[in-house]
């Protein structure tokens, strides 16, 4: 019970450290997601060290670093507000603001039919508990997430965008989760930190967004064209 207390609340304030500057203090967002960044890097960088990757040395560990840990989340924070035409010059934090949805909605969807309906291993040598069954799960409750999210957030947007948008989300999602963790096993390590408690780590909550960020700002810049 105090775990999931713990996870819960961690879980809570992680969530509400992104909405709150995104939609309500937007000029504190950039620098949130840089906090993170750093936090990030510092994990990623931890974790190239002791996997023993043949680019784990020094400049090699520096760089996967702020590859994977940082530069998605600085543009992220910097680069929508240079979409100045069309439907993103209208407030380009709704596109970020339905990428956050759409993201959350396909992990936690994902992990609750894996966890209740999963039979069939997604892939059993990196990831045990993730299945096939999890994976559809979260494609389809995203699919009715952006639903919604067309309806009522972006109606202007093109038809097109959502089911790209739900099949970015949810394969690129799955395989920055699946990265990360063949990243940990190789480690050696169940957390990737112990800054996010009951989370196992910033990396951990953030392993899907981070591949999704540069794809989905392409679709961003595709859709402003």
């Amino acid at each position: 019970m105090k775990t999931l207390f713990i996870r819960s609340l961690s879980g809570l304030v992680y969530v509400a450290s992104l909405l709150i500057p995104l939609l309500f203090v937007y000029p504190l967002w950039p620098w949130v997601l840089l906090v993170y960044a750093g936090f990030i890097m510092q994990e990623v960088y931890s974790l190239s060290r002791k996997a023993g990757l043949p680019l784990s040395g020094l400049a090699g560990s520096v760089t996967l670093s702020i590859g994977w840990g940082a530069v998605p989340l600085i543009l992220l924070g910097f680069l929508p507000d240079l979409y100045d035409s069309g439907i993103c010059g209208q407030d380009d934090r709704e596109f970020v603001l339905s990428m956050l949805v759409l993201v959350w909605t396909s992990d936690t969807f994902a992990y609750l039919t894996g966890k209740f309906l999963g039979r069939h291993k997604l892939a059993p040598k990196i990831s045990p508990l993730k299945t096939i069954e999890g994976f559809l799960g979260g494609m389809v409750f995203s699919s009715l997430a952006a639903i919604l999210l067309a309806m009522f957030l972006l109606p202007e947007v093109q038809v097109w965008f959502w089911p790209a948008a739900v099949l970015l989300v949810t394969v690129a999602g799955t395989t920055g989760d699946l990265l990360q963790s063949w990243l940990k096993r190789r480690a050696g390590v169940k957390d990737s930190g112990r800054l996010m408690p009951g989370h196992g780590g910033f990396f951990d909550r953030f392993d899907s967004l981070l591949l999704v960020i540069p794809f989905w700002l392409l679709l961003m810049a595709l859709t402003c064209s």
